[in-house]
């Protein structure tokens, strides 16, 4: 072990060897240990005279590690004319209190042992009894260490030394009549107090007769600001009152007034001595000595926590409190000045030296123009297929804004920008800036509720979108809406030049909506100087050249968006758009088709990246940089990332309220801490503490930021504006700066390191979030009584939402229910990945929630509507693995589904990752089709969506023949079911039969379920288009399986109409229908021909959409496209499917659309039961539909929508409904 302490005592006389040895191992016994028993001593005699043996022995201590558990090691020197001692201890034991015990305990040990008196051991820790006050374990000091804390510490330290002013604290002392050692006490502690924010700082004493192992714990109360007269006092008080402690604090303090070695004792005395320390077992003490004259001290600490500047900083600062304690002892302690005039300039002045020429006056859309009149043809924007070069992004732009100033839009009026990603994006925030408007953007996939608070907050009077959204955004308030493409000829009638006038460099850019506490979003108001400097400052930072291509991967919703846009653009570089389907995959092949040099990601997604990475990927050769924002980087990942991949790595940190970034730093190598860097060109930055004052480098504080960037405030919130916006002179300078509310320390090279928050609000993924807004939403739900929302890390680098909340009275809900609820109002990222029930919140003294005793989750699997069935299969043993990591549950149902148990699209590209290191492959396509654990399985073992039922057994499929009437393919989808009567499931407007698969496996003890399925699914027939002769060869291959009534028909979604028409030619033909079940069905007349002509018309575009697409993919960077799917109630993901599969489904819709418009009911003598769900697509009562057609016909509510209402947990409520008019009707029939 290295290190250690020592002394070298030069005797006059000759020394008892054996009472020398029995002293030393009294005194060994009395050296603090940690947790162990070293009261052994080694002590050797070595006969010279030779003049070098005592300086060999003393290189041999000094450069000698300590490998048994003895406390001291001695050395005796015998020479003719007199004795020298070398004594070590080791460096678990003491460092400068050596000095006190040997110096006052060794003497008279010795003198003991030399009479033959035996020297009584000090008491072991265990047996130590406390004196003045009970024994118990140290507080924590949380002390700004320059390392990151090990486990355990090596024992390896240092020491610096210094002189103080004795003639300040002795007059201090006579003044007010305390002693020194009282004074340096108090000084010390106000000093620590100062760097770590307590008012309460323990430090180790040492008690009267100088034995460590009875150390004493003083705790220094510092509360309530006293004047230095009244910590002074207050010092006195409490060292009466210290009490012994069983364990070493972190922090100690000793004092010495006369020379610390002066021994006589025996006949024998010192002659000369000197001493040497390069370590102690405490994180920090302080040694000082009163004599001669002057009053010197000595810092001893670990070299596992600090740098020896650290430590020289602190003896500065300890000499400034100690100047300011004598120079005015009714001075407040708070008023005392910790830093020294050049650490004052220094992280005041020099650190923010910024100040750098920018083109204030002109707008980012003004500096793009130049480019475009630089390089028109260059490419500006690509998107999918789509390629946008600089001249037509201006134009395109420029017309924009000739129609947006037809709508009134000018200066300060704020316009709404809800456009899918693509390049249409990038030419509506252009064409805002240049109409002379300020952009507001509107995330389509956020719910209603938030996107009409938006309107309404900012008086948002015209929004730029596409078609697709019109409804939607009307029903939000949105008074004018200019359509992309909708209108695209009616903009493109106005001229491809910039209008004249416009915007000035201190009116609004944008505004952008960040998370409230109070439970309302706040608008950010940034105008166009701040956005032009911080543009500006990014590009150069990033080095930018038209020669670079930049991946743009955030939300526009996101203010990480804008440093990702502008800054390429401005430099004439191409801009590379994310589409809205992504994966890990995706995002390499991007970097590599594309030669990416800059891209930015939140930290999260990175963090996938570098797993990926390890795996099977690589970069492509242009990656020159990588920028993370908007989340800490840990630096776990930057070592892994520096493992598989030499590209640097640029960390940025900015909130909202000062334009995007205001420090940067670069990282090259890996590193044990990720600074957030210095601050950007035209900024200023500041750490203070409480009382708003500068706090010295490595001390934590809260950040305030100043300079360009500084937004104006938000929008109709002058109290908030007031409270984060404020005025202060710093520095002798009057500025204007914003309160962040993060904590950060200053490191020494001038960069800054984050150290959390001041409150509760946190950051997920890139998105600021407020807990508060989250708990107002859930607590509006009407069964929750109480709740509290906190973000915990789950693994390193992967932070989620968790809610924690006691019920009130009625059923309570599952957390499906619970996060569906939150949707409502909330967007996703904003939804809790976890929902904790707790019979009742902890609560403070005061009566407010304890989140500090908020149980961390503990990994269980969450109350859901289905019950846990445990995997069956290898694979879905393998898969319920794998959700379990991801999700960080304990176990997980085949019948689960990834997203009801917290998952999210993060999460779901984790899962594809980790699936495939265990040999499983999957798509995104696979993740978001499949509803749950078991369907996956099913999916990557080859069955494609056909899911087991309950019995074990998959679907079995026959193929009936018809002859003329063509070929029908089958599936019994509970084929394990026990005999009795079959029912025919007819299919939906897709062909297949997969939404009766949980029907089927509740149904199972009570029916048959045969599905018919579209032969245009499996056998690649031409899908029908008239709907009579498709029921003409279904009604064939029923009487083919079953010959004979009477029958069960069922028909969910298209497929009630399919069923009514096989039910009318059965009855034509004399057959009975027990019973016709139609499930949010609908008939082709009134308002509902009206609605399904519109889908024909949507499918009719989807096509041509899909026939002019380069290839597939790229029509997931269409917002048409995708608001299609949506209104078609199609998965965005089949846009991943193979263009021949996608086409065909699309002419399956199509054929099946027609047939159900060309369809004329005709009544049936059959009992039908109706189920429409609460929350159907229809907007009208489908019992009006069916009542002519049925005579007798039973309509009933069900929960769910129509998507939902045969899935968990909806489709149990169905399906035992329905298992009881069957039993009623089979019943029936066997009386008969």
């Amino acid at each position: 072990m290295e290190g250690g302490a020592g002394v070298v005592l030069r005797f006059r006389g000759r020394l008892d060897v054996e009472a020398l040895r029995a002293a030393l191992r009294a005194a060994a016994a009395r050296l603090w240990v940690h947790e162990a028993a070293m009261d052994d001593c080694e002590l050797r005699v070595l006969e010279t005279d030779g003049a070098g043996a005592v300086d060999e022995v003393l290189g041999q201590e000094r450069r000698a590690g300590f490998a048994t558990r003895s406390a001291v090691r001695a050395t005796l020197i015998r020479r003719p004319a007199a004795d020298v001692l070398v004594v070590a201890t080791n460096p678990l034991a003491t460092g400068a209190w050596l000095l006190t015990c040997l110096s006052r305990q060794l003497p008279r040990l010795y003198a003991a042992a030399a009479r033959g008196r035996p020297a009584v051991p000090a008491p072991r820790r265990a047996e130590a009894a406390p004196r003045g006050g009970p024994a118990g374990e140290p507080p924590a000091l949380p002390l700004p260490v320059d390392h990151v804390r090990p486990p355990e510490l090596s024992g390896r330290g240092a020491a610096r030394e210094f002189a103080l002013d004795a003639e300040a604290a002795r007059a201090l002392g006579a003044r007010l009549d305390v002693p020194v050692a009282a004074i340096l006490l108090a000084a010390f502690q106000i000093v620590l107090s100062r760097y770590t924010g307590r008012d309460d700082v323990p430090v180790g004493l040492p008690v009267a007769d100088g034995s460590p192992a009875d150390t004493r714990l003083f705790r220094g109360d510092l509360s309530g600001d006293p004047t230095v007269r009244e910590a002074l006092a207050r010092t006195g008080r409490g060292l009466l009152d210290a009490s012994t402690v069983a364990g070493p604090p972190p922090v100690r303090y000793a004092f010495e007034e006369e020379p610390a070695l002066a021994w006589r004792a025996a006949g024998i005395e010192v002659a000369s001595a000197s001493a040497w320390t390069t370590v102690t077992p405490a994180e920090l003490g302080l040694f000082a000595q009163d004599a001669a004259g002057s009053l010197t001290a000595r810092l001893e600490y670990s070299a596992d926590l600090f740098e020896a500047e650290t430590i020289d900083r602190l003896a500065g600062h300890l000499r400034q409190v100690l100047a300011g304690m004598a120079a005015d002892p009714d001075a407040r302690v708070s008023e005392l000045e910790l830093l020294t005039e050049a650490e004052r300039r220094r992280i005041v002045v020099d650190w923010n030296r910024t100040a750098a020429p920018y083109p204030a006056g002109r707008g980012v859309h003004e500096l793009v123009a130049e480019r475009a009149r630089e390089c028109p043809d260059a490419v500006a924007v690509v998107a999918g297929p789509e390629r946008v070069t600089y001249r037509e992004l201006d134009e395109r732009a420029n017309q924009l804004a000739h129609h947006l100033r037809g709508h009134g839009v000018g200066p300060e009026v704020p316009v709404g920008v809800c456009v899918g990603r693509g390049a249409p994006m990038i030419v509506a925030l252009l064409g805002v800036m240049k109409a002379g408007g300020a952009y507001v953007p509107l995330d389509p996939d956020h719910p209603p509720e938030r996107l009409a608070f938006l309107i309404r907050d900012v008086g948002m009077s015209v929004v730029v979108s596409e078609r697709d959204l019109d409804d939607r955004l009307r029903a939000a308030g949105a008074a004018a809406v200019v359509r992309l493409d909708a209108d695209r000829d009616a903009i493109a009638r106005h001229p491809v030049t910039a209008p004249d006038g416009g915007a000035g460099p201190d009116d609004l850019a944008y505004v952008i909506y960040t998370s409230g506490s109070t439970g309302r979003p706040k608008g950010v108001q940034v105008e166009h100087r701040s956005l032009t400097a911080r543009v500006v400052e990014l590009r150069d930072r990033y080095a930018l050249t038209p020669g670079d291509t930049f991946l743009q991967f955030a939300s526009i919703a996101f203010d990480g968006s804008i440093g990702q846009i502008f800054p390429p653009l401005v430099a004439g570089a191409r801009l590379v758009v994310r589409q809205g389907q992504w994966d890990l995959q995706w995002l390499l092949d991007a970097i590599v088709e594309h030669e990416v040099s800059v891209c930015e990601l939140p930290p999260s997604v990175w963090g996938l990246l570098v797993d990926k990475l390890g795996i099977d990927g690589r970069l492509g050769p242009s990656l020159r940089l990588v920028s993370l924002g908007g989340e800490q980087v840990l630096p776990a990942q930057v070592r892994r990332w520096f493992e598989v991949s030499d590209v640097p790595l640029f960390n940025v940190y900015g909130p909202s309220e000062t334009t995007v970034t205001a420090t940067t730093a670069t990282i090259r190598r890996p590193a044990e801490r990720i600074p957030i860097g210095r601050p950007i060109a035209n900024t200023e930055v500041f750490v203070v503490d409480a009382r708003e004052r500068p706090v010295p480098v490595g001390v934590v504080g809260e950040l305030w930021i100043g300079g360009a960037g500084v937004a104006r405030g938000y929008v109709n919130r002058p109290e908030l504006t007031a409270g984060r916006f404020v005025v202060r002179t710093v520095g002798g300078v009057e500025r204007r700066l914003y309160r962040t509310g993060d904590l950060v320390r200053w490191l020494p090279d001038g960069s800054l390191e984050f150290a959390g928050r001041i409150d509760h609000q946190v950051k997920i993924r890139g998105h600021r979030i407020e807990p508060g807004e989250v708990e107002s939403a859930l607590a509006g739900h009407p069964a929750v009584a109480s709740c509290a929302v906190v973000a915990r890390e789950v693994t390193p680098g992967d932070t989620r939402l968790f809610a924690y909340w006691a019920p009130g009275d009625g059923a309570e809900p599952a957390a499906a229910d619970l996060r569906e609820w939150c949707g409502r109002t909330l967007p996703g990222y904003m939804v809790p990945s976890g929902f904790v029930r707790m019979d009742e919140l902890p609560l403070t003294g005061n009566g407010k929630i304890d989140r500090a005793a908020l149980p961390a989750p503990g990994g269980e699997r969450p109350r859901l509507e289905t019950e846990f069935v445990p995997p069956r299969t290898p694979v879905e043993e393998t898969l319920a693995r794998v959700w379990a990591e991801v999700l960080g549950l304990d176990r997980v149902g085949v019948h689960d589904g990834f997203f009801d148990l917290g998952g999210d699209s993060v999460l779901s590209i984790a899962l594809i990752t980790r699936a495939r290191e265990h040999g499983i492959r999957l798509s995104s396509r696979v993740v978001f089709e499949s509803e749950t654990l078991a369907e996956m399985a099913a999916r990557v073992s080859g069955g494609g969506r056909a899911r087991t039922a309950a019995g074990g057994s998959g679907w079995r499929f026959q193929v009936w023949q018809g002859g003329d009437r063509g070929r029908v393919s089958m599936a019994i989808l509970n084929g394990d079911s026990p005999a009795g009567p079959m029912m025919f499931c007819l299919h939906e407007i897709g062909g297949n039969v997969s939404a009766y698969t949980d029907l089927a496996e509740i149904l199972s003890p009570v029916a048959r379920l045969v599905g018919i399925e579209s032969g245009g699914i499996r056998l690649g027939l031409a899908p029908g288009r008239d709907l009579v002769e498709l029921a003409e060869t279904y009604w064939g291959a029923i009487r083919g399986m079953q010959p004979s009534g009477p029958y069960f028909l069922t028909g969910y979604s298209l497929g009630g109409a399919v069923a009514l028409a096989v039910a009318e030619l059965a009855e034509r033909q004399g057959a009975e229908v027990a019973l016709l079940t139609a499930v949010d069905a609908a008939l082709p007349v009134g308002p509902v021909k009206d609605m399904v002509e519109r889908d024909r018309d949507r499918i009719d575009e989807l096509s041509s959409l899909v026939a002019a697409a380069g290839a597939l993919p790229d029509l997931a960077g269409s917002s048409r496209a995708r608001a299609l799917m949506r209104e078609l109630n199609l998965p965005e993901v089949m846009l991943s499917l193979a263009r021949e599969e996608f086409e065909a489904r699309v002419r399956i819709l199509a054929a099946h659309t027609h047939a159900l418009l060309t369809y004329r009911p005709r009544p049936v003598a059959a009992p039908v039961l109706l189920y429409q769900a609460r929350e159907s697509a229809w907007s009208v009562p489908l019992a009006e539909c069916w009542r002519p057609f049925a005579a007798r016909l039973d309509a009933r509510a069900c929960a769910g929508g129509h998507l939902s209402v045969l899935r968990p947990p909806h489709v149990r409520a169905v399906a035992d409904d329905l298992a009881e008019v069957m039993k009623k009707i089979i019943a029936s029939q066997g009386a008969e």
